[in-house]
């Protein structure tokens, strides 16, 4: 019987996924009507469908991508003046790694920030 003041202690289980590759929620738009992400190439940024198979509230596993793609945080194609704290984040993760070697060089002012997609299990 429940009593205010009382916890508890929950874990839910969810479906175990392997081999599936997903990004972060992210990187994922919508564009008439279509769940899009846009894949760097050597000339900017190239629009590619995907379908989502499942999602949690940071990442999605996705068809429609190659393992390794590099995949806009933000949209490329809307001209962006400041740049969100949930990019920022990502940002640093990725510029400034915490092994406290150099870190690399950020992306030239403009460019959104992106990550590669990846090849593991959903958790």
């Amino acid at each position: 019987r429940l009593r205010p003041g009382l916890t508890a202690k929950i874990l839910f289980v969810g479906d175990a996924r392997k081999n599936v590759l997903y990004v972060p929620r992210l990187a994922l738009f919508m564009k008439d009507g279509k769940r899009i992400a846009y894949v760097k190439h050597a000339g900017g940024y190239e629009q590619r469908e995907v379908t989502i198979e499942s999602a949690n509230e940071s990442r999605a596993v996705v068809q429609g991508l190659d393992e390794g793609a590099i995949v806009a945080l933000a949209d490329p194609t809307v001209p962006h003046k400041a740049i969100g704290i949930s990019s920022l984040v990502e940002l640093l993760r990725r510029y400034w790694p915490a092994s406290g070697r150099r870190p690399r060089s950020p992306p030239e002012s403009g460019q959104p920030a992106d990550l590669a997609a990846t090849n593991s299990p959903l958790g």
